[in-house]
Order: structure tokens, then C-alpha cells, then sequence
């Protein structure tokens, strides 16, 4: 039966898909690539003169597989562009600049592999040239504007790219490569940077980028590979010899039916029956109720707090919840149908593992300051004490997201970002909100079938300490075509990923895990 209930799930999820005309990412082994063709237009396209390079109009070539690609190059100030991208997909490259400047196309062209370009002048090494990135630390970080203009490809204007797409950059005047940067998936914030080597001892050497949404996940990291060589390096090639290094798993998530998802879906279908109500929540028998008193909520409570016009005839209202009765329903929702009943009130107040010191002793239970981040890890504890079919406490649980996956830097791009640092994980603060996006990406890729309570903390009152104020639930997933998404509700309701972000780009957030229930146990 259960068998039967989940198929019956993914039978429908397909046919939306296929309803929407999409086509599945590819996963890493079979991403386009332009190694075959990138050895026949090289002379042309890559080790060619800058200005004459500049002046090539946008082409179409085929390689010898029968692949499809465009090319194009483009001047951005002192840096000459050269793009190929994959032609035979559903995203596409579209720029916010006047098209009435592109370059045409020319026709189709067939390029095996070993054929070289007559027209091309030959590319000479300028001498007594200086690269434009420094390989020292400290001016790198001084000057990270001018860096990352210079060696990431400034695909900012649109969300989605052909996986696969392929970007040199060099130096306008001189000629002198500055790095390449290829494009995995189908987001323009999922990405590798190659770079030319500038430490004396590496000078034959390449280093490497991994990068999610603003952070680095693994940095300047040094590859047995010449920078020219990568020219012609084929992507499985270059992670085969990698392996080792790089977390190239990152680049290819799962491709199922993710409960996450259906969790996701499930919830929000029922979200209309609920209403904003200060303290509200839902006792363990699903009556609603005041958190401080435990006292019933009225009816006449109830329909006060209600906007009449934002309910549709007909719609049942259930109760009113705030943040904390919101991520207590939905765990409720998930240990009810098995248990016979929700979560205790009462025990989802209970203290954790916080932390004490002289300064903030006197406030621990004036000011409430950890009652988020406790209401969270209890939820958590109870959900995992449901799988374990054995009481489980928060302070040895595991629920606590504690990795900290990225390098301790600046942010890729600082447009419209974060000019801090990645600074990991602070034990009951959490991390950065402004990092979120990526943080959840990599937990999708590593916890697979999880979602998370989180408690938004900052500083506040007076004197002024930190205090875990809000809580939200965040389902972060990939859905059947590949492409990562995240949903997150809070006080009975969805915020938009970036919308969150912005809101709370100065806070930090704390993560607990909880593992999603089958597809159809899922009932608040």
C-alpha cells in the first residue's frame, strides 16, 4: 500500500512536469561539453590576437559528436570575453543589454576537432606583462571588487544558464589569460573559476573554485594542470584527476521523487485553514490554544484575529498559531497520525544546551532570550524520539547543523551582498543568514530527505544581547527536473527565499534537523 500511495504521487509529479514541457538537468557525466570543439577553434577563438578576436562575429559551430554550440566574444572594460555555450537545451543565455549592439550569427558550421584556422594571426606571449590578480591573500581581499570583476564571469542578469557553458577571460590589451569559468547547473550561482597559478613553485600549475551562492566551498586549490592544457580538458577528464580533491558530488544532486518536496507540497495545501494569532498554537490534542496560559482559544478570538476578506467562502479555520505554534503543528502533523497525539506544550519549553555566562545569567528567564532555539531542538527531539521509538534528548540527539562546508572569505560576488566573511558556525547562533541559500544547498546535497526548523536570532534590548526571537521551517529540495528550490513558512505562511534573506540579512540562524515523513503520513 505504501508502495502503491508513493507511486501514485510520482505518477502525477511527472505528468506536471511533462505538462510544462520540462526536460531534466543532465547529471555530470553527460553535461554538455565543449572540449572536442574548443580543439578546433582554439587558434581562432582562444589563443587569438585580443583585438582581433573582439571584432569575430557570434557563430554557431557543431563538433564532431553532432553538438551544437554558440560562441561569442565580448569586451567588458580591459577584460575580452569568450563564451561557448550549449545550443541544444531548454535554458538559454539572455543578457538586459541593448540587443540592437549584439553581433549576428553566422551559419552553422561543422568543426572536427583537429582542424585549425587559417585567418587567425598567431598568439605571442607579451613581454614584460604583469598578471591582473595577485596571488597575495591580503591585497586579494583589499581589492575583491577588482578581483572578482576580473576572473568571474559576470552572468548577473539572468537566473538560469546552459549547464555547461564555458568561459575564458583574458586580458584586453595584452592577451594574457586570467581564468575560465564553467557553468555545472542551471543556476549563474553555481560555477567553477580556473585560474593560472601565480605562486612561483606552481607556476605550472592551475588552481581551482568551487562556488554555491555567494561562498566558496573550496578555494585557490592547486591542480596538476597547465592553464592552456584546460583549454582542451573535457569536464569527466578534469574531475576524474581531481577526484580526490574536490567534492565534485555537489555538482550532481539526486534525481527523485524527494519527500522534502512532497512534505513541502502538503503543507501548504493546508496553510488557509490557519490564521496569525500572538501566542497562538495547537495543544497535543490539536485544540488550540495560548502558549504562556495553555488557555482555549475563543471562537470570538479567533475570528477577530481572521481578515474576513482574505478568506475564501467555505474555508474552515482551525485555530490561530505564531511562529513557534506554526513549526509545532507541522511536527505534530507528523507524529500524530502515528503517536495518537502532538507535542506537549510544556515540554517544548524546556532548556537545552544553551549557554550561560555572568553577563547574561540575570536575563536567561526575564527576556526569554534561547525560548526559539529550545522550542526547535525539543520539536526535533520529539520527531527523532518517533523514528528511534525511544525517548531522545536534544543535547545528544545530533539535530543540531553544525558543518561548516565553506572557506572562511569573502563572498564570491559583494554585488548586492555581504562584504563579511564567511564565519561558520557559532554553537547555539548559527550561521549568517546571508549564507543560508548556500548552506542549504549543500545540506540538500548531503541530508537528502530532511528539513529544518530554524531560529532566527540578533541583538536586542538593553542591555543588548542576542535573542532567539523567530522560528521558521525551511524545506530546501530538488525537484524531478534537477533545479534546486526552497520553501520556507513561517507564522502560517511562505516568504519567498530572498525576500527571507533580505529581511534578516543582518541576524544569524540557528538549524535543527528533521527527517520528512513518507509521501501520505504527513497529516497536521
Amino acid at each position: 500500500m505504501k508502495r502503491f500511495v508513493f507511486f501514485c504521487f510520482f505518477l502525477v509529479h511527472i505528468w506536471s512536469v511533462v505538462a510544462q514541457d520540462g526536460i531534466p538537468l543532465a547529471s555530470f557525466e553527460n553535461i554538455p561539453d565543449s572540449a572536442q570543439l574548443r580543439k578546433g577553434i582554439a587558434s581562432l577563438w582562444l589563443l587569438g590576437d585580443p583585438s582581433f578576436v573582439e571584432q569575430l562575429k557570434m557563430a554557431e559551430y557543431t563538433d564532431g559528436t553532432g553538438k551544437r554550440f554558440m560562441i561569442e566574444s565580448r569586451r567588458i572594460q580591459d577584460i575580452l570575453e569568450v563564451q561557448i555555450s550549449p545550443y541544444d537545451t531548454t535554458f538559454y543565455y539572455a543578457t538586459t543589454e541593448d540587443t540592437s549592439t549584439q553581433k549576428s550569427p553566422v551559419s552553422s558550421l561543422e568543426v572536427p576537432p583537429t582542424t585549425g584556422t587559417q585567418n587567425a594571426p598567431p598568439y605571442t606571449e607579451p613581454s614584460n606583462t604583469t598578471s591582473d590578480i595577485t596571488g597575495d591573500k591580503t591585497a586579494e581581499e583589499a581589492n575583491t571588487a577588482t578581483q572578482l570583476t576580473q576572473t568571474v564571469a559576470p552572468i548577473d542578469s539572468v537566473r538560469t544558464v546552459p549547464q555547461g557553458t564555458w568561459i575564458l577571460r583574458r586580458n584586453a590589451e595584452s592577451g594574457k589569460p586570467i581564468s575560465i569559468t564553467i557553468y555545472l547547473r542551471e543556476s549563474s550561482d553555481l560555477f567553477i573559476v580556473l585560474r593560472p597559478s601565480e605562486i612561483e613553485r606552481f607556476k605550472d600549475k592551475s588552481v581551482i573554485d568551487f562556488c554555491l551562492f555567494q561562498a566558496y566551498v573550496r578555494r585557490d586549490i592547486p591542480i596538476s594542470f597547465s592553464f592552456e592544457s584546460l583549454y582542451y580538458t573535457s569536464l569527466n577528464e578534469l574531475k576524474a584527476k581531481t577526484a580526490q580533491q574536490l567534492p565534485w558530488y555537489i555538482f550532481d544532486p539526486p534525481q527523485q521523487y524527494s519527500t522534502v518536496e512532497a512534505t513541502s507540497k502538503a503543507l501548504a495545501k493546508r496553510l488557509d485553514t490557519l490564521i496569525y494569532l500572538e501566542d497562538g498554537a495547537f495543544d497535543e490534542n490539536g485544540k488550540p490554544c495560548y502558549i504562556e496560559t495553555g488557555m482555549p482559544q475563543t471562537k470570538e478570538e479567533i475570528l477577530n484575529a481572521a481578515n474576513a476578506a482574505d478568506i475564501a467562502v467555505g474555508t474552515k479555520i482551525k485555530g490561530g498559531v505564531n511562529c513557534a505554534g506554526f513549526v509545532k503543528w507541522i511536527i505534530d502533523g507528523i507524529i500524530k497520525p502515528i503517536a495518537g497525539s502532538g507535542t506537549y506544550i510544556n515540554s517544548l519549553k524546556r532548556p537545552t544546551d544553551i549557554p550561560e555566562t555572568d553577563f547574561n545569567a540575570a536575563y536567561l528567564e526575564k527576556r526569554d532570550l534561547f525560548f526559539g532555539l529550545d522550542w526547535i531542538r525539543n520539536l526535533a527531539a520529539a520527531r527523532l524520539s518517533l523514528t528511534m521509538k525511544k525517548t531522545v534528548y536534544p543535547q545528544s540527539a545530533g539535530i543540531d547543523v553544525t558543518v561548516e562546508p565553506f572557506s572562511f572569505s569573502l563572498p564570491v560576488r559583494s554585488h548586492g551582498f555581504t562584504q563579511k566573511k564567511f564565519a561558520g558556525y557559532f554553537k547555539s547562533v548559527g550561521y549568517q543568514v546571508e549564507y543560508l541559500q548556500a548552506l542549504l544547498y549543500y545540506l540538500a546535497i548531503t541530508e537528502p530527505g530532511h528539513f529544518y526548523l530554524a531560529s532566527v536570532s540578533g541583538e536586542t534590548g538593553t542591555p543588548s544581547l542576542r535573542q532567539h526571537s523567530h522560528v521558521v521551517a525551511i524545506f530546501p529540495y530538488f525537484d524531478m527536473l534537477g533545479t534546486f528550490k526552497v520553501d520556507i513558512y513561517e507564522n502560517a505562511q511562505a516568504t519567498p527565499l530572498e525576500d527571507f534573506i533580505q529581511k534578516n540579512k543582518d541576524a544569524f540562524i540557528a538549524l535543527v534537523r528533521v527527517k520528512s515523513p513518507e509521501v501520505g503520513r504527513f497529516s497536521p
